[in-house]
C-alpha cells in the first residue's frame, strides 16, 4: 500500500459476489499512480454483512481506513453498473463522492458493458435461444457423466481428433461460452457417434444426435463460434494493462 499513499489519486473498483457458504463478500481493486503510469492492482476480498449501498459504502469507507489509506483521494470508482453501485442519489458512487473533495468520476466496467450489450442483441432471438439450447444440453450430457467423458475421449481417439473436454457452460461469462462453442465445433463428428452409439441405452441422446447432424445446427456453430471469438477477443483487449486500439 505504500504507492497508494504517495499516489495523487487513486481509483477503486468494486464488485459483490458470494462464496461456496453463501456469504456475502465485496471484491476491491486499487488503481493508483506509479513511477508516473497507472497501475490496478488486487486490494482485498471483505465480507458484507448489508448488501445495500449505505451498507457497502460503509464497508468501503472502514476498509480503506483500517488501512490509513485517505478516502480524500478517491477520484474514481468503477463497478458492474447495478443500480446499488451507480444509483444516481442512493447509489454507493453518489454516496462515496459525499466523502471526496476532488472530481469524482463513476465508470460502468467497460467488459460488463460489453456482455450486457451482446446480451441484449441475442434476447429473444430464436436462433440464439435454440444454439444456446443445444450448447447447454451437450454440456450437461458429458459433465454429469465421467464414463460418457471417457467414451467421447475414446472416440475423439480413433477418429484422430484433438482430445478437448467439453468445457462448462457458464451462461454470464462470454468467454467462457465461446471455448464451449469452439470445442463442439471442433467435436461434432465424435460427438455424432457418441449420441448414436447411446440411443438405446439414453433417451437424450437419440435428439441430440439429430441436432448435432443437421444443416441448420452445423452452420449456426460455426456462425455463432466466429462471433464468439471476435467478442472474446474485444473483451481480452479490455483486460489488457495498457489497451491499445
Amino acid at each position: 500500500l505504500n504507492h497508494v499513499y504517495t499516489s495523487p489519486i487513486y481509483g477503486l473498483m468494486i464488485d459483490e459476489s458470494q462464496d461456496v457458504s453463501r456469504s456475502e463478500n465485496m471484491v476491491l481493486f486499487l488503481r493508483f499512480m506509479l513511477c508516473g503510469i497507472f497501475v490496478t492492482r488486487f486490494y482485498r476480498i471483505v465480507k458484507c454483512k448489508e448488501v445495500n449501498a449505505v451498507g457497502l459504502k460503509n464497508k468501503v469507507l472502514s476498509t480503506l481506513k483500517d488501512d490509513n489509506v485517505d478516502a480524500m483521494k478517491l477520484g474514481c470508482f468503477a463497478s458492474d453498473g447495478a443500480s446499488v453501485m451507480t444509483g444516481v442519489h442512493g447509489g454507493v458512487a453518489a454516496l462515496l463522492q459525499l466523502h471526496c473533495v476532488m472530481l469524482f468520476i463513476c465508470i460502468h466496467c467497460i467488459a460488463h458493458r460489453q456482455a450486457l450489450a451482446a446480451s441484449g442483441a441475442a434476447k429473444d432471438n430464436a436462433l440464439c435461444d435454440s444454439v444456446e439450447g443445444t450448447l447447454g444440453n451437450i454440456v450437461g450430457y458429458h459433465t454429469s457423466s465421467s464414463k460418457r467423458t471417457d467414451h467421447l475421449e475414446d472416440m475423439q481417439a480413433k477418429l484422430e481428433v484433438a482430445k478437448i473436454r467439453i468445457c462448462k457452460w457458464v451462461r454470464t461469462r462470454w468467454l467462457s461460452r465461446g471455448k464451449t462453442a469452439r470445442t463442439i465445433q471442433m467435436n461434432l463428428a465424435p460427438l455424432a457417434v457418441v449420441f448414436e452409439r447411446d440411443r438405446t441405452s439414453c433417451t437424450t441422446a437419440g435428439p441430440l444426435f439429430d441436432v448435432v447432424t443437421s444443416h441448420f445446427f452445423i452452420c449456426a456453430i460455426a456462425i455463432f463460434t466466429d462471433i464468439f471469438e471476435s467478442l472474446n477477443l474485444l473483451n481480452r483487449s479490455f483486460q489488457v494493462i495498457h489497451p491499445i486500439y
